[in-house]
């Protein structure tokens, strides 16, 4: 390449035949399958023509790489991350969570036998795996993490603050629960003569606050000291009062269910009369006082003025967000008076085994009333009044039969297996409850039992469809676990199931396979890979249990080889498999319903589950045929037929090195995508034993990939994997490939790993300098770098491809102004013997080496001085 002074036209001082081949900058980057004798990436048409060349490109090197900036460099190093000893480490996992909107990042490690938390020094067995276990797969989803090795299926979430693995899914019950028919005891009292009965148990005290009757008894021979707090008691007599608090209604204020107050107000009403003396109608006013008791029974918060007041035992009032019962009418110790008897009853049952309810507080009388017998007549009973509610409630036989089922649940997760068989049919007798019984589960992530039951309409027949079963109860989950037994005594309506609540029948809530191997969460569903098949949970519905750890047995497909890895991308779920790469494609609804393309990449089978990355939408791929692929899937409108296509592009990104790689163990080759910033965005294709080849991006103007030479690595590697250590913050791992080291990081501080540094070397060539029937003179070889570390030594070897290169070991100094070398730059001048000879040569290669040292090595580019020899 001509200076700028000969560009200029400047002619040189002294006229020479040699001229300089400058290679400024390096952009063509390793390349090793190619003709030695032949410069890389020149297309044929461009060297015939124009006599291109490229003076840059790399046919050999260790622990070099092409920077950003198109210069040779000693490749950065490797220091501690985690100094803990570790195992072999398989696999790294960023695992990101969100609590109270701050984000964390935990780093997980996998070895053969355990998966650890290596976040921020630490190490801790997070999970021990189990015998037979394979590499863990990790797939995140919100805050939990799911584990998969080929023979357990795990997750790892945050239950009650702590941090826990359970299983992901569980098996269903074996056995459907037992069913038997039991009488059904009495629970209303009979009535009692001289006794206090009231619809409200409720009197105000001489403080203005409520007091609630808790223990019936007698009531003392005076007036008791009240207990003011809320919760209180007050122990009068025999019989026990509780403190509700203030008897007032409040303003805006928090009223829990259950609450009481008293309120008082006045309701005036007009009426019609004629006055017999103006011989005209006459407007008269009525006004009312009343007093009553109410309860809250919808909680909320009362309004800012208080409301209209509805009278009448059982009436409601809504107070802004509150709703109110009336209790009936407000009474006083002094009402009940001392010595009297004082029941906690609000109902009885009569001589004609009606049941009667209190409805206006007062005492009984000495002698048993004569009961009204029709629903709705009121009975006067001493000063107290009863009304006839007829015939208790008491286990009314059914028309049909009930079927039950079972589950097992977490109330603290959600999580529900698939529901048990169902109990045989049985139908429920008068004065009669059924009692249902069952077994604990093993697994102890679940803390319930969760019963279901069908309506009586169902008849003899068996219920086949989840809105056939609703729910009926959860149970605490018995002692002793699978051991243990529960019951449940039945005595809820049809009326009384919760409808929102279906149960999960016919295995809706199958667990994923143990087995599974690979996952991916696309389209909100999780999906599951195992041998052939890759299975996929079903949609939120109104079942209950965790969606994502569901898997119906109609839920997958089939493709004809093992699938190795899954993952989502615009264009559906690529399923990547030992031969091919398949699609699952659609988006699970009515107009666009999931099917699979098994062959959607034909013959590119997946090495292992770790050679594979993406980024930029685009995947890399190691392939089982030993190549470096990239797959770019795309949508595209096809005009003839008015219908989106689904296709790939494919290019062999590994080609210059496509000979190096060949030689590789395929099932240990790992790839990752680095996003270490400008200077470092780069593809790292690990062998999992010695070290990787980088490949990066040219820095513009120049437009290709570059590989850069292989990376040994002291001492070895495991996983070499590109992981978010904190938010938007990646680091370039390394894990130990045997026992007993630790977790290293790439490190541009740094040019030793673990402290110990390393030699580097970069070959260029072989450059041809004269065609056949020509020779070329070589005078000296220069070059040219910061002056960082030791200046580099060169080697030559000449007209031959192969070999140990001879050492240039005659050098001056080629950067000097008024015999004084440069402080910033180191610039040699390498001539070809110890006499200053020229070479006489066709070709040859040069070679760029750096000592074991820990500095920032590198090199800007070098020059040829050589000359056309003739002779």
């Amino acid at each position: 390449m001509p200076s700028a002074l000969r560009m200029a036209g400047s002619e040189p001082q002294r006229p020479t035949r040699y001229v300089p081949i400058t290679a400024s900058r390096f952009f063509t980057g390793l390349w090793t399958q190619r003709s030695p004798l032949r410069e890389a990436a020149v297309p044929y048409l461009y060297e015939k023509f124009y006599s291109g060349a490229r003076f840059d490109s790399l046919i050999a090197g260790q622990n070099v790489e092409i920077s950003s900036r198109l210069t040779l460099i000693r490749r950065p190093g490797l220091s501690s991350f985690n100094a803990s000893s570790f195992p072999a480490i398989q696999a790294f996992q960023a695992f990101r969570t969100q609590s109270a909107g701050v984000e964390s990042i935990q780093v997980l490690a996998d070895s053969a036998a355990a998966v650890y938390d290596a976040t921020n020094g630490a190490k801790t067995a997070l999970l021990t795996k189990a015998a037979g276990a394979g590499q863990t797969r990790f797939q995140p989803v919100g805050n939990v993490l799911y584990l998969a090795d080929g023979v357990e299926l795990k997750k790892y979430l945050k239950v009650s603050g702590s941090w826990v693995v359970q299983n992901a899914g569980g098996a269903a019950p074996a056995n459907a629960p037992q069913v038997s028919l039991a009488a059904l005891p009495d629970p209303y009292p009979v009535w009692a003569a001289d006794t206090f009965y009231s619809p409200s148990l409720l009197i105000v005290d001489s403080n203005d606050n409520l007091q609630l009757l808790t223990t019936a008894g007698t009531t003392g021979s005076a007036e008791p000291a009240w207990a003011t707090a809320a919760g209180a008691t007050t122990t009068d007599g025999s019989a026990v009062w509780t403190c509700q608090g203030t008897a007032a209604w409040q303003a805006n204020h928090a009223y829990a269910a259950g609450a009481y107050i008293a309120a008082t107000w006045t309701v005036t009403v007009s009426y019609q009369y004629y006055d017999a003396y103006t011989r005209q109608y006459e407007t008269g006013y009525a006004t009312t006082t009343y007093k009553d008791f109410f309860q809250c029974t919808t909680a909320g918060t009362s309004g800012a003025a208080a409301p209209a007041w509805q009278s009448g035992l059982g009436s409601t009032t809504v107070d802004d967000t509150v709703v109110w019962t009336d209790q009936g009418a407000q009474i006083t110790w002094t009402a009940i008076g001392a010595t009297t008897l004082v029941a906690t009853d609000q109902a009885i049952q009569d001589s004609n085994n009606n049941l009667q309810q209190v409805t206006a507080a007062g005492k009984s009388g000495a002698a048993v009333p004569t009961w009204k017998t029709s629903t709705g007549a009121y009975t006067a009973d001493g000063t107290a009044s009863w009304r006839c509610a007829g015939p208790p409630a008491l286990g009314p036989a059914n028309s049909g039969q009930w079927y039950y089922g079972y589950c097992f649940y977490s109330d603290l997760t959600q999580a529900c297996t698939t529901l048990s068989p169902l109990s045989v049919g049985i139908e429920l007798q008068a004065n009669n409850y059924v009692a249902v019984q069952g077994s604990g589960s093993g697994d102890s992530q679940y803390t319930k039992i969760r019963l279901f039951r069908s309506t009586q309409q169902v008849g003899s027949a068996v219920p086949a469809t989840m809105s056939e079963m609703l729910f009926l109860a959860d149970i605490a989950m018995p002692a002793g676990g699978a051991a243990g037994t529960w019951t449940y005594n039945d005595t809820i309506a049809d009326d009384g199931l919760n409808e929102f609540i279906q149960a999960p029948l016919a295995d809706h809530n199958d667990a994923p396979p143990a087995s599974t191997v690979a996952m991916a969460y696309h389209l909100g569903l999780m999906w599951y890979a195992s041998g052939t098949t890759v299975w996929y949970s079903r949609v939120a519905d109104a079942a209950p249990g965790i969606p994502l750890e569901c898997v119906p047995p109609s839920n997958y497909f089939t493709f004809p080889a093992a699938v190795v890895r899954i993952e989502p991308c615009p264009v559906g779920l690529l399923v990547f498999t030992a031969s091919d790469v398949g699609l699952i494609a659609g988006t699970n609804t009515s107009n666009s319903p999931l099917y699979a393309v098994t062959n959607f990449v034909a013959g590119v089978g997946l090495a292992n589950y770790n050679a594979l990355t993406s980024y930029a939408g685009t995947f890399y791929l190691f392939s089982r045929d030993s190549r470096l692929l990239t797959l770019r899937p795309y949508a595209s409108l096809n005009a003839q037929v008015a219908a989106v296509e689904t296709q790939a592009e494919l290019q062999e990104a590994g080609f210059p090195i496509g000979d190096q790689l060949a030689t590789w163990n395929q099932a240990n080759v790992y790839l990752t995508w680095h996003r270490g910033g400008t200077t470092d965005v780069s593809l790292f294709v690990s062998d999992g034993a010695t070290g990787w080849f980088r490949m990066s991006a040219a820095a513009p103007p120049e437009n290709a990939l570059i590989w850069s030479p292989f990376a040994k690595v002291t001492g070895g590697c495991g996983a070499v994997q590109s992981i978010e250590t904190s938010p938007g913050v990646y680091k370039l791992l390394v894990g130990p490939s045997a026992a007993g080291g630790a977790i290293l990081q790439r490190d541009w501080s740094t040019f030793a790993d673990a402290g110990t540094p390393y030699t580097a070397f970069a070959r260029i060539g072989s450059i041809m300098l004269a065609q056949s029937g020509n020779q070329a003179l070589v005078d000296f070889i220069s070059v040219e770098g910061p002056a960082a570390g030791s200046a580099p030594t060169l080697g030559v070897l000449v007209n031959e491809i192969s070999g140990t290169p001879t050492a240039l070991s005659n050098s001056t100094n080629d950067n000097w102004y008024q015999g004084l070398p440069s402080t910033t730059l180191y610039a040699l001048r390498f001539w070809m013997s110890q006499t200053r000879q020229a070479a006489i040569c066709r070709h040859l290669q040069v070679e760029i080496d750096w000592a074991a040292e820990d500095a920032a090595n590198e090199l800007y580019g070098y020059t040829i001085f050589a000359a056309q020899h003739v002779g």
